[in-house]
């Protein structure tokens, strides 16, 4: 997924985020998921400001350094993971702010499954 502005000027802010999805499969509940990755990477010319990263969906978690300022061909890793606290499928999603590059929406999607019931892949 790619965001992108053009200023007044012709600068170009290009931020490319490396899905706008992440699934989870199926969790046990009161476990952790193992962590995915996802990469927003500077692919413009100018300097794009990550402002901010928040994240809606109690289930899952973020980890990474912002506010930041990527240079042309730098990128931030970030970490999501998913971890229910009950049974049944759980959303959610992170939002970026890019700054003038723009915003974006990543959705977020897993279950969770207790002994009982046995796991069953949403995927």
């Amino acid at each position: 997924m790619i965001i992108t502005y053009t200023d007044k000027n012709g600068t170009k802010y290009i931020l490319d985020i490396s899905t706008s999805e992440l699934f989870f499969g199926s969790i046990l509940v009161g476990s952790d998921s193992d962590t995915q990755l996802l990469t927003l990477k500077n692919i413009g010319w100018s300097d794009v400001s990550i402002r901010e990263i928040s994240l809606a969906g109690n289930a899952f978690a973020i980890e990474g350094n912002v506010p930041q300022v990527l240079k042309p061909k730098e990128e931030l890793e970030l970490e999501v993971s998913f971890s229910p606290t009950g049974s049944g499928p759980s959303t959610g999603s992170v939002y970026i702010d890019a700054g003038r590059a723009g915003t974006a929406y990543i959705r977020l999607y897993g279950a969770g499954y207790s002994n009982a019931e046995g796991g069953n892949d949403i995927t």
